[in-house]
């Protein structure tokens, strides 16, 4: 199993080639996690095996860009109320992630959930989830 590091450099790469239009080349990648061409690679083999929908493409210089590709059923979800209100709801599951790339990816997902709500339906979802679960954090 890749040591904690190695999972963190491929959880970033994941978000910057997913985040990357054209796509990223492994010269770059490896300047930009201060690793060696053939460890990006690996990583780029690793998180293929691993499921992760890897496409390369070689530009006008021949040079190869990774990217990963868009999954169409991510596109067409829709999520119920319901749905909506438990995902906003159960931000507060993830507050030991804070400070970590993952919280903020929570973060920016509950600002849109949020988007879905009035300030009076967030009230009343603040309120339900104080009657339905009481805790302390710390």
């Amino acid at each position: 199993m890749p040591d904690r590091p190695t999972l963190i450099r491929q959880w970033q790469m994941l978000r910057q080639l997913s985040a990357s239009r054209h796509g990223c080349c492994i010269r770059d990648l490896a300047a930009e996690y201060e690793v060696s061409e053939k460890t990006i690679r690996r990583d780029l083999d690793a998180l293929a095996d691993g499921g992760f929908d890897l496409v390369s493409t070689t530009g006008n210089r021949g040079q190869k860009q990774w990217r990963l590709e868009g999954r169409p059923e991510f596109e067409s979800l829709h999520f119920d109320l319901g749905e909506i209100a438990a995902l906003y709801l159960g931000r507060r599951f993830l507050e030991p992630l804070a400070g970590t790339t993952l919280w903020d990816a929570a973060q920016s997902a509950f600002v849109k959930l949020q988007k879905q709500f009035s300030p009076d339906a967030l009230r009343f979802l603040e309120s339900l989830a104080r009657a339905v679960h009481e805790t302390t954090f710390g």
